[in-house]
């Protein structure tokens, strides 16, 4: 309820907005809003590794967003720079099995034997 509630107040607020914005500024704010959008669905369907298809379509994406940003005389993006992940569950693993079979914590027996 309060999410629908949220979604028709930006849309009565979108409107007041829209009402008072000339021709050329309409167009700039559909345009942002479009893109965004665009981009949100994009991200939202990217789980995981990035396949060769959706490397292909974000491509495409941020073409198209650099021809409209050259047309209004800005820099356009030249580079993306993607990080390549790792999985993090193999190492919460070696963690929990360090502590079973340690019966202590990693740091509890580095600190018992600096202290000793």
């Amino acid at each position: 309820y309060q999410y629908k509630k949220q979604k028709e107040t930006e849309r009565a607020l979108l409107q007041k907005v829209k009402a008072k914005l000339s021709n050329a500024q309409n167009k700039q704010l559909e345009n942002i809003l479009t893109n965004t959008d665009e981009f949100q669905m994009f991200l939202k369907s990217v789980s995981g590794k990035l396949t060769a298809a959706q490397a292909q379509e974000l491509k495409s994406l941020i073409e198209k967003r650099n021809q409209e940003v050259v047309d209004q005389g800005l820099q356009p993006i030249d580079k993306i720079i993607l990080h390549k992940t790792f999985s993090f569950a193999p190492w919460m693993l070696l963690g929990v099995i360090i502590t079973l079979i340690t019966r202590s914590s990693l740091i509890h027996l580095v600190y018992q034997l600096l202290g000793r």
